[in-house]
């Protein structure tokens, strides 16, 4: 379709507004009591209220009206006699955006992303206007096809890369927990049913932020060890046979895992495997110690102990 990108986003950012105020109309006015209803319920022990942007996230994307459809597709399936070929390609894909953690892994004309979970990797056209903060981090985004093309909804949330650790860790011990409670789920259809969970991370990383600034006491900290590794693969054959350690990815002969505690509801820490050394990130002293004990249980003599340290947001930011 012959639409430039910036044609595009304009087109974008007018049906966004168009749907939340066909949304918000009288017409649906018992549908939103029942929304906020059902939000509520989803979010009770979550630190959030109907006024704030997530619960205008969910409801137009993940909320589903009574007739199975989400505000995007009740909208296009309403206005179609109105909507432009363009307008209604474009709101196909928005109404099917994948809401997730992805890492930024090149920041160019093209941007890189990499979701933080599934592993997916997606090529994306973007606005530089979209991401004002750097080229490395982590953004809560929403992806979607378009003419072949993916791209961003503009209502993503840039995340500094330090919390990545933190992140995952929260996030795998409730994936844990909602496979113990509903027995099967794939991790996918675990993001689809959780995107307050997704959007709550940005909220974790800013109290952690303000309660630094304003109290020197309560800072961020990783608790990390590093060591010389002295053959990469035999460590990594070891951690691998070992049933409390996950392989998370690997990149660029760098390899990332995840050592659970012994129920796998708890992530002790998440481990750096490189050629010449390994890194070990946990967010107390008490989970730090006892991932040591564990490591150096499994991996013998290929590894050399070199320091720990404790690494606050002043040192990483």
């Amino acid at each position: 379709m012959d639409i430039n990108l910036e044609e595009m986003k304009i087109i974008e950012d007018k049906l966004m507004d168009d749907v939340l105020y066909f949304a918000l109309s009288d017409n649906y006015k018992d549908e939103l009591e029942r929304a906020k209803s059902t939000f509520s319920k989803m979010t009770e022990n979550m630190d959030y209220s109907h006024q704030n942007k997530n619960f205008t996230s969910w409801l137009l994307w993940d909320y589903r009206l009574l007739n199975g459809k989400n505000f995007f597709q009740e909208y296009k399936n309403i206005k179609k006699s109105e909507l432009r070929d363009v307008e209604i390609k474009l709101l196909d894909g928005i109404a099917n955006a994948n809401l997730s953690i992805y890492e930024i892994i090149k920041d160019s004309d093209m941007l890189k992303l990499r979701d933080v979970f599934l592993k997916e990797s997606y090529i994306v056209n973007y606005d530089g206007k979209v991401i004002s903060n750097g080229s490395k981090g982590l953004l809560i985004a929403r992806i979607f096809n378009f003419d072949g093309n993916y791209l961003i909804t503009k209502d993503c949330i840039f995340v500094d890369k330090l919390f990545k650790g933190l992140i995952e860790k929260n996030f795998y011990e409730k994936y844990e927990e909602y496979k113990q409670k509903y027995r099967i789920a794939s991790l996918k259809k675990f993001i689809q049913s959780n995107s307050p969970l997704i959007y709550q991370f940005a909220h974790i990383v800013d109290e952690l932020i303000r309660n630094q600034t304003e109290n020197d006491n309560e800072k961020y900290k990783v608790w990390q060890s590093t060591y010389i590794v002295t053959n990469s693969n035999n460590v990594r054959e070891n951690l691998l046979r070992d049933e409390n350690i996950e392989l998370s990815y690997e990149e660029d002969e760098i390899v990332y895992f995840r050592l659970y505690g012994n129920n796998k509801r708890k992530i002790l820490c998440e481990i750096v495997l490189y050629k010449n050394k390994m890194e070990l990130e946990c967010n107390s002293d008490g989970d730090r110690y006892k991932a040591k004990k564990k490591i150096q249980s499994i991996t013998g003599n290929f590894l050399k102990h070199v320091k720990d340290e404790v690494i606050s947001i002043e040192d990483l930011l």
